[in-house]
């Protein structure tokens, strides 16, 4: 945690310090800043449309992600510890996943079944070297 010094700018933990401050009407090392009247624009996530049927799924593209599948398919796992991707699969003409080069474990025991009309919701995260899936939604 920084030592934040008044007026005088931050010292890291490694001894590196910020000699300055930015000013402006942003923040400054004089000014003094309140909510009024500041607008909060929020963050938009990347929507990546994933293709090919051996893709490499990685968070990179964004944590947003679809897939038309165009063949029977395999992902591979190109994400990093902490990381999560939501992907929603249009199975296209009743394609498949073989899902065991990317997710170790599932929740709920097995892969879903794809949907065949409309969209299958998976939430794909990773914990030090294992990958977990979920289905989302309505699993009946």
């Amino acid at each position: 945690m920084p030592t934040i010094l008044t007026n005088t700018g931050v010292t890291f933990p490694d001894s590196s310090t910020l000699s300055s401050a930015p000013t402006g009407t942003v923040v400054g090392t004089t000014d003094t800043q309140t909510l009024t009247n500041k607008t909060f624009t929020g963050f938009k996530e990347t929507v990546y449309a994933i293709s090919g049927t051996t893709p490499a799924i990685a968070a990179t593209n964004g944590t947003v992600q679809t897939w038309t599948l165009s063949g029977n398919s395999t992902p591979t796992d190109s994400l990093n510890a902490g990381e999560s991707v939501t992907i929603m699969i249009d199975d296209g003409s009743a394609y498949s996943i073989t899902w065991t080069s990317l997710v170790d474990e599932w929740i709920g025991g097995e892969a879903p079944t794809l949907a065949t009309t409309g969209y299958t919701v998976v939430e794909l995260w990773k914990v030090s070297t294992t990958v977990y899936g979920a289905y989302v939604g309505d699993a009946s």
